[in-house]
């Protein structure tokens, strides 16, 4: 989720796999896994904007730190990162892993403040 430059609100779930503005494409998921151990693939098309990336277990296991859940960003022209949720975080469902801001990965890698789910992570 987050917003283009061009003020674009950009927010892709399962339920919403395709964010757009007009007919050009922003980001979507390309891949969403159902049986809870991935990979699921995104892609974001238009980097001018900040965009943040959270993990949601919907079947609200809390095991995401116990098995390591990770994430692999992919930028331009740069080599992979792999993300793997912090131990010490105190995650439980959802998972903050990090922000793209104008195709600089800052990662996160932390529990939200409150553990809910909104329209924000659903």
């Amino acid at each position: 989720m987050g917003n283009t430059d061009g003020g674009e609100n950009v927010f892709v779930n399962f339920r919403n796999k395709q964010s757009k503005a007009g007919s050009d494409m922003i980001a979507e998921l390309d891949l969403d896994d159902t049986d809870g151990y991935g990979p699921e693939t995104m892609t974001i098309y238009d980097l001018n904007g900040v965009y943040e990336f959270q993990v949601a277990d919907f079947r609200r296991t809390r095991t995401m730190k116990e098995y390591g859940a990770t994430v692999k960003v992919y930028l331009p022209n740069k080599e992979p990162v792999t993300i793997t949720i912090d131990p010490s975080a105190d995650v439980k469902d959802i998972w903050i892993v990090c922000e793209i801001d104008h195709g600089e990965l800052n990662i996160i890698n932390k529990a939200p403040e409150t553990d809910e789910f909104s329209i924000s992570n659903k």
